[in-house]
Order: C-alpha cells, then sequence, then structure tokens
C-alpha cells in the first residue's frame, strides 16, 4: 500500500493497482455498417503495441509533472509512439506553461514544434566529449527550413556515417 501511495499516478491507476494485477483495454468490434456489435479486451502488458503501453506508462506522469509544476525529462521520445501523439504531447505542455519537459529525440520533426529557443542540439566531438549548443546559436531566419537545415549539417549535431554524411 505504501509503494503504490508514493507513485505518481493518479488516483484512479492507484485504485486499479491495489485491485487488479493486469490493466486491460476495451476495444469496440464493428459490423458491417460501422456500428459497434461487441467488445473485445485485451490486456495491456501483452496483447497491446509497445506504443500504447509507453503512452499508459506516460499518462501519469505527464500529469503528475503539469500537476506539481515539476519538470519531466524523457529519454528517446518518439520510439513507438505516432507524431501526432507526440505533438499532442509538447502541445499539452506548451499550453501548461508552469511545467517544463525535457526530451531528447531522433524525429527532427518536433523542432518544427519547438521554438528556437527551446531546441538544443548535442554533438559528439573527435575526443567523444559531449558539446551543446542551441538552434537560436546559429541565428536562423524566421522562415529558414530548420529540419531541412539540420538534415543537411548547417546546425551540426549529425552521426558520421562513412558514405553518407
Amino acid at each position: 500500500d505504501e509503494v503504490i501511495k508514493n507513485l505518481p499516478l493518479i488516483d484512479e491507476f492507484k485504485k486499479k493497482f491495489k485491485t487488479s494485477t493486469s490493466i486491460k483495454t476495451k476495444h469496440s468490434v464493428r459490423g458491417e455498417k460501422n456500428e459497434i456489435v461487441d467488445y473485445v479486451y485485451f490486456y495491456l502488458d501483452n496483447q497491446e503495441s509497445v506504443g500504447t503501453r509507453i503512452v499508459f506508462d506516460l499518462a501519469p506522469l505527464i500529469v503528475a509533472s503539469v500537476e506539481d509544476k515539476t519538470p519531466l525529462y524523457i529519454d528517446e521520445f518518439g520510439i513507438h509512439l505516432h507524431p501526432d501523439i507526440c505533438r499532442y504531447i509538447l502541445k499539452y505542455f506548451k499550453d501548461n506553461s508552469q511545467s517544463q519537459l525535457i526530451i531528447n529525440t531522433h524525429d527532427t520533426s518536433l523542432m518544427r514544434e519547438l521554438s528556437r529557443e527551446e531546441v538544443v542540439f548535442v554533438e559528439k566531438n573527435q575526443a567523444e566529449e559531449s558539446l551543446i549548443s542551441r538552434l537560436s546559436d546559429y541565428s536562423p531566419r524566421k522562415d529558414a527550413p530548420i529540419e531541412k537545415h539540420y538534415r543537411k549539417g548547417l546546425y551540426g549535431a549529425r552521426p558520421f556515417l562513412r558514405g553518407i554524411n
């Protein structure tokens, strides 16, 4: 009980943990005219996609971060998540400006969702030290295609791959 009480989860999830050992998701079964004719239940832990499981893992952390006005760090943000879900999470944090989301990601399309001050690049040098720079350090024009310029290497922070770069 003490462990569940201290988890950063909303009360509804805490109650589920106490009363069940597994969470099930409910899916509609549709007929020929797209009407709901039945429901089927899946076990979250072994019948749902990795992306769905990640959403369920992140949801209580996101809610707690916004409610408590504490930063949330997500490593490898976007892996196994639909791009629209990633954009939704970014917007949710922007709309709740008292909270802070810190992510690292390989999804360059997310640069379009952030201001120039919010984009930070991390690049390894020859000595394998991490060098940090902000997009705003490069003073890109307001109409600059940021993602395209990044992919061309104008801002650094790209892996060096022989024969590709």
